[in-house]
This record gives structure tokens, C-alpha cells and sequence, in this order.
């Protein structure tokens, strides 16, 4: 292994530090965004406990940085020092590598790195992956020190800095460490002959507890203001938020064919960080890994690649659907650095070869520039959040829509996260109260969040009869209710229905000018637009079936949502809902139905699918000729979402017994005397 010292060794990793942080600061989104952003910006900003296992390191480090004058209430501050978390990392990776190998594989590894798509996607937006990547590099540095020198100081140094790790995100540290253990097994010898040295175990042992002593700092509040379960007031509580013994990563459903997607997806997702022009580069830099770095570096960059992808996806039991890649996404951040070094060996070796094909010339310097300029020109788009308001406009608009001294019930990071935010941090709307319906993240939940559901629904329902204040609920948890499209407002018992509210509407017209456009394109926003535009169908398409108010501007709505995939699948809902005898409502619906199945989100989930199948299968079972079709689609609703609540299985079981067709062989899987139990039918949502 080549040993450089040169003057530039610093110079080079702050170069590569500021051209990343430009990139990020340049693309960084100046509002609210989803996944986890709205939660950590309000735990930074007043205090609490991130969502478990706590994130305790990240914590301390931003709440003193959000509350610097220069940056005043706003989600830059956040979103920034998650950009200089991502800039130092990339930058310290430059510095491993510049010392490791040379400038020119550094330059391209770092920068491939840093400019790869997810963890661009990651290093914009407040999160603790890449603080994750940043004290994974600073413990593999010391690994490699301690590797080359054998002297204990950095034995005792990664020691500190796991444990600091294991404070910010130990899933994924915990998932790569067989990288950091195959490098210091070199020093076998000599760290056995340390195993009888008191001195040794104490010194050891004292550095990982001083490293994972910001979890302590779980327990320092037992009442936060945020805290997505309320504080930890007990050694159980702590061992329970800190093991995330609350959460399932294991779904039902999900079987052996989901792993062997995923496997598959996550190979795509790995050639791909650099662009699909990279792909085949990467492949040829992990053989190069073999011949030219020394057994033990190219096994523990494998390793490392493995950790946190197949590893780890042993480990966890996802449904194969758009949103759990979405939320899958983000995980295998730290592997990527070791698909960065393979295409950076790889593009040395083009490089090389091109030299001594043209007799010398820049290809040394050119092919590496010509690599970089490409990977930020493939990412730059995805990653462009500069101008991302989603999120932001739609919780604004449900807030100021919103009459005075308002109760809002929320549920999920998609509704907390935001609304929370905006509500608490930046001061909007300040007279409406935020309520979570499960008691999750406010101090003013109204029991335990531990409690059963039956419970927690209770409680909600008596406090909700003991206000006089206006309630709201983004659920649909109310009753009675008034359908408001993205909200339901409690209301008296007769006068339940759907109105519209013409702030709302407004915010519709740009929600679909948006989707039909392709212009949310973040994942997670995709998903939420498709559940605002169903919510919003079955506002309007109903509303124009019971009022002949404003008649020409609702059916000019409904029209322009029935150019959307929510939109057409709702109106097959309400044609199925109606029972009409009317054939032309029917043939309208089976139409659209057509139409939506050429046109079907990427971010449409197993469950909307479902229905969307079912919906088509029930659709096709009124015309006798095309009942094989709708047997069809019907099947491909079960095997779709093989879930018991998946109302297709009794309707699919109920056609097949009244029209005497073979019995489909999908359907042994589920007890079919519930079917009994179950109203065959579309229920109203």
C-alpha cells in the first residue's frame, strides 16, 4: 500500500469539502419536507426526543446550532448542517483515500461519493444518515491506524468514536462493523497479548461509554415538549426507546419473493447512484479491488457494501411496494462509499489505459473531470430541492383554511412532521392546536401512547364532546363529519355531508396542475399527492351528487380529477357505491378504468392497487360475458395485497360459488368463513 505525503494532503480534502457544500447548499430545500424532517426540525428547535432509537448525538449537536441568530426560525439551519455533516464526510473521505492510494482515485471517489444520488438526496435535508457516513469514516481512519501503526492510542480512539456511532444511528453501525473488525484483525496478536492488561479493558471500556454518553441525555427530560412517545421515566422505557422495541420492521405479507425483489432492487440501486452510464464501471472497480489492493482492503470493502444492504436486508421483512423502497432507500447510505471507491478504481484503470493507448496525453486528468461532471449532471435534477414547497403549501393552506381557535387532529410523520413544525416553530396559525390522535410526539397528548387502541379512541372521543372550540381531523376519524377533502370537521349529527372550501379548492387546482405535470418528485410527496387527490375525488365526485350548488364549477372539477389516477379511481368506487342500474354510469366508470390502468403511479402502493384491481373486477362481474375477466383482475387484487382486510378475497370467493367457476387456487390461503362475517361490498371511506 502506497504511503503518499504531500503538501496538498488537507488542501485537497477542503477543496473537495467546498465544492460539495456548494452543491448541497445550492439544492437544499428552504421549506418543510416529509420523511423524518418536520420531527427533527422541531426536536432541534424546542428541545425533545427524536423517534426512537433517539438519535441522541444528532440532537446535541443541532439544537445549539438551530438557535444561532444568523438563521432565525426557518428549516435552512437544519437542512445546512446536515449539508457541512455531509461536505466534512465526503471530504474526509477524499483524505482517506489521497493517503491510501492517490489524488487522482481520491478526487473521484470522494466526489463520486458525494455526488452519488442518494446520498445527495440525503446530504439537502435534515437527517442523521449522513452524520452516520461521517463517524463511520472517522472510525474506519482510526481502524486504518491502528492497522498501519499497531500503536493503542487509536485502538482506544475507534473505541470512542464507535461509540459516538453507535449515539447517532447504531443500526447502521452496528450492520458495518465487519468491515472495521476484518481491518483491525491484523493486530490479532497484539491485541491478545492486551487481554491481560487491566489497563487495557479499562481504557477500552471507558472510551466506548464516553462515546455513548449522549444517551443520557434521553432521560435528562421526563416531560419534553416533543417526544414521539413522551419521556423516558424508567431503565425499561430507555432500554425500549433505545432497542426500538415499539417498532416492526416485519410485515405480514411479506415473503420470499419480497427479499428476492429487493435483492434485485437494491443491485439496480447500486450500479445506479452514478448515473446508468456508470453502471457498468462498477463492477470491473470491485475485481480491480482484488488485484490491486492487499486481500484484507479489498474483503473489507465488500463487507462493508454487504452491511448495510443484504446484511441488513436479511434482517428486515419489507413488502416490495413503491413506498418501502422509498423508505428503504436511505439505508444502505454507508455501503455506498465502497461502490464509490470500486467506480473510482475503475475509471483509474480507463484512464491508464487510454494513456498508454494514445502515447501519454491528459487522459489522467480528463477522464476523471469528464466522470464528475457526469455524475452531477445525472443526479442534479433528482436532487434539485431548491424550489421543493410541497409539503410546506399544503399544511399552510390546511392551517390558514382553518376557522379561528381550531383543534387539528394529525397521525403520521407525513401530518405531524409538517403541520407540527409549522405550527410550533414557525409560529403559523398559532390559535389552532395541534393534537396527535395516537399521543404521539405533543406534550398534550391526551393519555399514553401504550395504551390499546379501543382506549386511545376513547379519549379522544371524550375530549372531543367536552370542547366548544371547532374540530378537525385530516383522517377520517370523526363522526359525525363533513368531508372537506383533505380534512373532516366535526359536526352535528344530520348535518353530516361534503363541502367545499374555497381556499381548499384552490390549493386542488394547483395539486393537480402539479400531478399531471410530473412535478412532485420526491417519493414520499408522491405519495401524499396521490392521497390528497383521493380524498379530494371523493369530496368532489360526491359533493356534485348531493348539491346542484355551483354545479358547472364542480363538474368542471371533477373532470379535471378525473384526468388523474386518483381521480378515475374513485369514480369507479362511487359507480360500485351508487349500485346504479344506470348502464351509463357503468360504462363511463369502465372507461376510465382503462384509461387509469395505462396511467398508474409509480408511487402507488400494493394496497391502492388492490383496489384499483378489485374495483375493475367488480366493474367487469356485471356483464356476464367478461366474467372471466373480472376473475382476473379480482386474482390480481388478492396476490397484489394478500391481506385479510383486502375485500376482494370474499367478493372473488362470493362470484366464483354464485356462477360456478373453478375455485382459484390464490384463495386457499385465507379463512374464508370470515367471509360470512364481512359485508361484500365497497365500503364508505
Amino acid at each position: 500500500m502506497v504511503q503518499i505525503r504531500h503538501p496538498g494532503l488537507w488542501l485537497n480534502p477542503l477543496a473537495v469539502f467546498l465544492v460539495c457544500l456548494a452543491a448541497y447548499v445550492f439544492t437544499l430545500p428552504r421549506s418543510i419536507t416529509l420523511e423524518d424532517a418536520g420531527l427533527f426540525q422541531m426536536v432541534c428547535n424546542l428541545g425533545g426526543i427524536s423517534h426512537p432509537p433517539g438519535y441522541p448525538l444528532f440532537t446535541l449537536m443541532c439544537q445549539p446550532f438551530v438557535q444561532l441568530p444568523v438563521f432565525g426560525n426557518s428549516v435552512f439551519a437544519g437542512n445546512f448542517l446536515n449539508a457541512l455533516f455531509a461536505s466534512a464526510a465526503v471530504a474526509l473521505f477524499h483524505h482517506i483515500g489521497f493517503r491510501l492510494v492517490n489524488r487522482r482515485f481520491a478526487w473521484v471517489a470522494a466526489l463520486g461519493f458525494g455526488l452519488s444520488t442518494t446520498y445527495w438526496s440525503q446530504a439537502i435535508i435534515i437527517e442523521v444518515y449522513v452524520l452516520a457516513v461521517l463517524l463511520f469514516l472517522i472510525c474506519l481512519s482510526a481502524a486504518l491506524k491502528y492497522m498501519q501503526t499497531g500503536e493503542i492510542k487509536y485502538w482506544y480512539a475507534l473505541g470512542l468514536c464507535f461509540g459516538l456511532a453507535l449515539s447517532n444511528h447504531w443500526p447502521l453501525t452496528v450492520v458495518s462493523t465487519p468491515a472495521l473488525l476484518l481491518l483491525v484483525s491484523i493486530r490479532y496478536q497484539q491485541l491478545k497479548s492486551q487481554f491481560v492488561r487491566p489497563q487495557f479493558w479499562m481504557f477500552s471500556i471507558a472510551s466506548l461509554l464516553l462515546g455513548l454518553s449522549p444517551y443520557l441525555s434521553l432521560i435528562t427530560d421526563p416531560d419534553p415538549r416533543i417526544g414521539v412517545y413522551g419521556g423516558i421515566r424508567s431503565i425499561e422505557q430507555f432500554f425500549n426507546y433505545i432497542t426500538r422495541a415499539a417498532y416492526s420492521d416485519n410485515f405480514a405479507y411479506a415473503d420470499l419473493a419480497d427479499k428476492l425483489n429487493y435483492a434485485l432492487w437494491l443491485l439496480k440501486q447500486s450500479l445506479m447512484q452514478m448515473g446508468f452510464w456508470a453502471a457498468p464501471i462498477i463492477p470491473i472497480g470491485l475485481w480491480l479491488s482484488f488485484r490491486k489492493f492487499p486481500l484484507i482492503i479489498g474483503s473489507s470493502l465488500l463487507l462493508l457494501y454487504l452491511g448495510s444492504t443484504y446484511f441488513l436486508l436479511a434482517l428486515l421483512n419489507f413488502d416490495f411496494e413503491p413506498f418501502r423502497q422509498a423508505i428503504f432507500k436511505p439505508y444502505p447510505v454507508i455501503a455506498y462509499l465502497s461502490v464509490a471507491a470500486w467506480f473510482a478504481l475503475g475509471i483509474e484503470e480507463i484512464s491508464t489505459r487510454l494513456e498508454k493507448i494514445g502515447s501519454g496525453g491528459p487522459w489522467a486528468t480528463v477522464i476523471p473531470i469528464i466522470s464528475i461532471a457526469l455524475i452531477a449532471f445525472s443526479n442534479f435534477n433528482e436532487n434539485n430541492r431548491r424550489l421543493d414547497s410541497f409539503s410546506e403549501t399544503y399544511a399552510k393552506t390546511v392551517l390558514e383554511s382553518l376557522p379561528a381557535n381550531s383543534i387539528l387532529f394529525v397521525n403520521g410523520d407525513f401530518e405531524s412532521g409538517p403541520f407540527g413544525y409549522l405550527n410550533l416553530v414557525e409560529g403559523i396559525r398559532t390559535d389552532v392546536e395541534i393534537r396527535d390522535w395516537e399521543n404521539l410526539v405533543f406534550d398534550n397528548r391526551l393519555t399514553s401512547p401504550f395504551l390499546p387502541k379501543e382506549m386511545i379512541d376513547s379519549a379522544a372521543l371524550e375530549f372531543i364532546l367536552s370542547t366548544n372550540r371547532p374540530v378537525f381531523s385530516l383522517s377520517n376519524r370523526l363522526r359525525p363529519a363533513i368531508n372537506y377533502g383533505a380534512y373532516y370537521g366535526l359536526t352535528t349529527p344530520g348535518n353530516v355531508g361534503y363541502a367545499i372550501n374555497p381556499t381548499m379548492d384552490k390549493y386542488l387546482q394547483h395539486l393537480i396542475y402539479l400531478f399531471n405535470n410530473h412535478l412532485v418528485n420526491d417519493a414520499h410527496e408522491q405519495y401524499l399527492a396521490i392521497d390528497l387527490l383521493i380524498k379530494y375525488s371523493r369530496l368532489y365526485i360526491r359533493y356534485a351528487g348531493q348539491s346542484s350548488a355551483n354545479e358547472s364549477e364542480v363538474e368542471a372539477r371533477v373532470l379535471e380529477l378525473q384526468s388523474t389516477f386518483p381521480g378515475r379511481l374513485i369514480t369507479m368506487e362511487n359507480a360500485l357505491r351508487e349500485k346504479t342500474s344506470d348502464p351509463q354510469i357503468f360504462l363511463q366508470a369502465l372507461e376510465l378504468a382503462a384509461l387509469a390502468e395505462n396511467e398508474i403511479p409509480s408511487m402507488a402502493s400494493n394496497k391502492i392497487l388492490a383496489i384499483f384491481y378489485e374495483y375493475y373486477g367488480r366493474l367487469l362481474s356485471q356483464d356476464q360475458s367478461k366474467l372471466s375477466e373480472a376473475v382476473a383482475y379480482l386474482k390480481k387484487s388478492v396476490s397484489t395485497y394478500p391481506a385479510s382486510e383486502n375485500t376482494a378475497i370474499c367478493y372473488l370467493e362470493q362470484l366464483v360459488e354464485q356462477q360456478e367457476l373453478d375455485h382459484p387456487k390464490i384463495l386457499k390461503h385465507f379463512d374464508l368463513d370470515e367471509c360470512e362475517k364481512q359485508e361484500i361490498g365497497i365500503p364508505d371511506q
